[in-house]
């Protein structure tokens, strides 16, 4: 299990937006577990982030399944610290793939698939 950085990168500013930490729950899959704070109020469930499709399936609350397109302004990325650095390197996309919040008992959870 490896501690990376989670972040919301905007393509029209070219920028990080957002960013937060998380770690390695699957190395094989590429699964990373961060907050779902991350991206969207906890309290209300809306994106942080106009644009910011994350499709999710109202009936379930729970699911994000899209793939990223070049055309999306926003996009997650991952950072990885490589030896003694402060600052990680931010070499990975990747996909929401499932979130739950539940701000009165204090759950706040988002994976990410690591996808290029």
């Amino acid at each position: 299990r490896a501690v990376v950085k989670v972040g919301v990168y905007d393509r029209h500013h070219r920028a990080l937006c957002q960013q937060g930490s998380g770690f390695i729950v699957d190395r094989h899959l590429g699964l990373v577990l961060t907050a779902a704070h991350l991206v969207m109020d906890p309290d209300s469930r809306v994106p942080k982030f106009q644009g910011f499709k994350l499709s999710v399936d109202e009936n379930q609350g729970k699911m994000i399944s899209r793939q990223v397109s070049e055309m999306d302004r926003y996009c997650f990325v991952i950072g990885t610290f490589v030896g003694e650095r402060e600052a990680p390197e931010w070499k990975y996309k990747a996909v929401g793939v499932k979130y739950d919040v539940e701000s009165h008992v204090g759950l706040d959870a988002l994976v990410v698939r690591v996808s290029g």
